[in-house]
Order: C-alpha cells, then sequence, then structure tokens
C-alpha cells in the first residue's frame, strides 16, 4: 500500500478517462489527479491510515470524496470515488480499494440549479421590495383618501342636521326623509371609510392562524 501502486484498475476507469488498460495501471495517482486534488487524498488518506493505527476506524468503513481527474485528452472531469482498505488476515490494511464515478454532468446540473436559486432569491426580494413600497403607497393613499372624504362628509350630516332642527317647522316631511337620508347615508359612508382604513392596516399586521367552525360561518350568511 506504501508504493500507492495500482494492481489492478476497472474497465469503467479507462472508459471515463479514455487510456487504455495498460496506460492506466502504469499511471500514478499523481498523475491521475490535479494537483489540488492529490495534495488533498493524499491528506485524508494519511489521517485514515493514523485513525486505523489507533483502532479509531472502522474496518469496513468506506469513505467517499469528490475530486478532479485528468482525461487522456486533456479535459478535467469531477469524479466521485469511493475507497475502503483491504486488510490482510491480521486485520491489517495492505491496500485500497476504490471505485470511481463521472460526476461531471451532475455538478453542472446541481450548480445550474443553485444559480437558479440564486437568481429566484433575488426576485423573491426584489418582488417584496416593491411590495412594500405598494404597501406604503396604498397607506399613505388611504389616509389622504380617509381625511379628504371625512371633513366634507361630515360637513354635509351637520348642514343636514342643522336644517331639520332649524326649520323643522318650514320642512314638510319628505324634506325631513331626504334630509334623515342624506344624514344616515354619509353615516354609513364614514364608517365604509374607516373599514376600508382598517383593512390598509392589516397589510402591515402577521397573519394570525385560527380555527374556524364553517358549518357556523354558513349558516351565518345563508
Amino acid at each position: 500500500m506504501q508504493s500507492l501502486k495500482f494492481i489492478y484498475i476497472s474497465p469503467s476507469v479507462t472508459r471515463i478517462l479514455g487510456y487504455t488498460k495498460e496506460e492506466a495501471i502504469n499511471m500514478t495517482i499523481e498523475q491521475y489527479l490535479t494537483p489540488e486534488s492529490f495534495q488533498f487524498i493524499m491528506k485524508e488518506l494519511k489521517e485514515a491510515i493514523k485513525l486505523d493505527s489507533l483502532k479509531k476506524l472502522p474496518p469496513d468503513e468506506i469513505r467517499t470524496y469528490e475530486v478532479k481527474e485528468f482525461c487522456k485528452n486533456g479535459s478535467i472531469i469531477d469524479v466521485e470515488i469511493k475507497v475502503k482498505f483491504v486488510r490482510g488476515t491480521n486485520g491489517n490494511p495492505y491496500a485500497i480499494q476504490g471505485t470511481t464515478s463521472d460526476i461531471t454532468e451532475r455538478n453542472k446540473f446541481e450548480a445550474e440549479i443553485e444559480k437558479l436559486n440564486q437568481t429566484l432569491e433575488l426576485k423573491v426580494i426584489e418582488r417584496t421590495e416593491q411590495l412594500q413600497a405598494a404597501n406604503k403607497e396604498l397607506e399613505a393613499f388611504s389616509y389622504s383618501v380617509s381625511h379628504n372624504l371625512h371633513t366634507p362628509l361630515r360637513l354635509i350630516k351637520g348642514f343636514s342636521e342643522i336644517l331639520n332642527q332649524k326649520y323643522d317647522k318650514i320642512i314638510d316631511d319628505d324634506g325631513k326623509h331626504i334630509l334623515d337620508t342624506i344624514s344616515n347615508n354619509t353615516q354609513n359612508m364614514e364608517k365604509l371609510i374607516d373599514s376600508l382604513l382598517n383593512l390598509s392596516k392589516t397589510t402591515r399586521s402577521d397573519l394570525r392562524k385560527i380555527e374556524v367552525d364553517m358549518n357556523k360561518i354558513m349558516n351565518i350568511v345563508i
């Protein structure tokens, strides 16, 4: 195991990397891996050997790593390797058994998903900011409308009540009915404006979920 020479190469490795079986079995691990991946694997291997010597490594433990390997045509691919120690009758490791899978396309797909997620998050943030701005504008508009409508409504209601009281003996029943209608409608309008204001305030409040009796609500509506 100390020589780190290959004693067997799976046909899948030659298919993935493009080397012939003879070329592949005579190459070193360092020739397969990019410099960064080689340093990473050697560090992990030393750590595994150390843990095993301290009896802290499960005998049949399989470790999985993602590394980059060179293909024969010079391209670099992402591979997933699963390795475990091959042990002798005394339980000590004397070789390393590993399998290799090309995960280049999987990584590209995952990277694309991550990119889409980031784009989606940015759009959500943008839409949220737009919605908050719209809510603020709606709130300001609601208060403005409330102020501008409440004042004339109060005047209309007040004048109609004054007419009804001051000229009670002059105005006939039809006139009084008209003034009462004006007063009642202005009251209804004020209630409607207040309700709209209360509705606008709900956009700034957290929603609370509660259980409701739908049968009871239907009975009230019907």
